[in-house]
């Protein structure tokens, strides 16, 4: 890949790993609402790569899940930024003509098949929240912490942000704000919820 900086005169001096994990119960969050019937997916600005790593870890995907896809439903699991550019519909949603049908055709594979959004911006995060609901036709929560995650906050029946992390502008645009940023949280609000 060609990189925005120069890549020559630089001089090998070592390497520095940094893991942030997956938070304590997660993974059998997750569990708990697959087996609820709740498609959960994740939307990050991470590399693809890394957030491929963090969505099987926390079981959003399952081991060698993508590798067993045929290849036409794999390009639309893990889904990049980049990707979406050229899909993001005019106006405020996937109504009124606003899509061609191509776009349309994208988001339906999308909505149907994505388990991972990544590399994604503000915009993007908005646009999927509104084709989960418009095209197909779920009922969405979103959780986030930063004022990027707002306008997709505000636009989800049920905005969750986190309330010892969160900004002020996650919180003011949330409809529900966690006390202890815990995502097992909101699953046992909607066990709750269920009863």
């Amino acid at each position: 890949e060609k990189c925005n900086f120069p890549m020559e005169g630089f001089t090998w001096v070592g390497l520095i790993g940094l893991e942030d994990p997956p938070k304590e119960g997660v993974k059998d969050a997750i569990a708990v609402l697959d087996d609820a019937s709740c498609k959960t997916v994740m939307v990050t600005g991470d590399h693809p790569t890394t957030a491929q790593a963090i969505a099987t870890r926390i079981g959003i995907l399952k081991e060698n899940e993508l590798a067993n896809l045929p290849e036409e439903i794999r390009e639309y699991t893990v889904v990049t930024g980049h990707q979406l550019a050229a899909y993001v519909p005019e106006g405020d949603g996937f109504e009124n003509g606003a899509c061609s049908d191509e776009q349309m055709e994208f988001w339906r594979k999308t909505v149907q098949h994505a388990r991972v959004f990544a590399r994604v911006s503000p915009v993007h995060k908005r646009v999927i929240v509104r084709a989960y609901q418009q095209i197909g036709g779920a009922i969405v929560a979103m959780t986030g912490d930063g004022v990027n995650d707002a306008p997709a906050l505000k636009a989800a029946e049920v905005g969750v942000a986190m309330g010892i992390r969160g900004t002020e502008v996650a919180k003011e645009a949330a409809d529900i704000v966690l006390l202890d940023d815990k995502f097992t949280s909101v699953v046992e609000a909607m066990g709750q919820g269920r009863l």
